[in-house]
């Protein structure tokens, strides 16, 4: 029997909306009362009608490694639509993650938009200190990548960095989560709130998160990260 289309899945294009109400719909008929949960989470969600459709994260009751075996066949056809493999957790997987891996979470947090089942993430709650930790763990990590991928061979117009810069946002966004400043759920809004609270420019994190890769761009991201580096320490 088909789902009732939720809210969530009707606030998107009908492209993403078609092709995430297929997926609800195999995970329901592969998994069941297994199934406690699917949530659209991402960037993707910054702009609702966009043509990009959103990850997901599923919430089983338990582990169970031949169903989902069993729906990496039937889902195959959900690839050609551009729905990628879900993230796929448990209750206890949630509750005993929190401290290893705190902006990710805060990240889902921020946004997510619930789409079957009960909602996980909305009352998640952090340790700041952990948080910090992870901040400055992104932050150097970040900087390695830069200089690693300076070392290598590139095209000499295309120097990309997007992935890094959705680093940075996450870590922006874990920031402003643990010392309770407010911000909407964009990346424009956390960035803009960011660098007024911590008196920097970040721009390039914008810049290079909207896809900029010219050798500037590369060079004004890394300053970007690493001003964020020597300051983390003290967050």
């Amino acid at each position: 029997m088909p789902i009732a289309p939720s809210d969530a899945l009707q606030a998107l294009s009908p492209k993403r909306r078609a092709a995430l109400e297929r997926f609800r719909e195999h995970l329901s008929e592969q998994f069941g009362a297994q199934l406690l949960a699917v949530e659209l989470v991402g960037p993707a969600l910054d702009d609702p009608q966009s043509t990009r459709i959103p990850d997901t994260v599923v919430v089983l009751a338990g582990d169970d490694l031949d169903k989902l075996r069993q729906f990496a066949r039937l889902g195959r056809g959900l690839a050609r639509d551009g729905v990628n493999a879900p993230l796929v957790l448990t209750p206890e997987l949630i509750s005993t993650s929190l401290d290893t891996f705190p902006l990710e979470f805060i990240d889902m947090q921020a946004r997510h938009r619930l789409i079957h089942g009960q909602d996980f993430l909305s009352s998640l709650q952090f340790t700041p200190a952990d948080v910090r930790l992870q901040c400055e763990r992104e932050l150097k990590t970040a900087a390695m990548t830069m200089r690693q991928r300076t070392l290598h061979d590139h095209a000499p117009t295309s120097w990309p960095a997007q992935d890094i810069a959705e680093h940075t946002v996450r870590v922006l966004r874990g920031y402003l989560h643990m010392h309770r400043f407010p911000a909407g759920t964009t990346t424009r809004d956390v960035v803009s709130v960011a660098a007024s609270q911590l008196g920097l420019g970040l721009q390039a994190v914008l810049a290079a998160h909207g896809g900029a890769a010219s050798w500037d761009d590369f060079q004004g991201l890394f300053r970007d990260i690493t001003a964020l580096g020597a300051a983390a320490n003290a967050w």
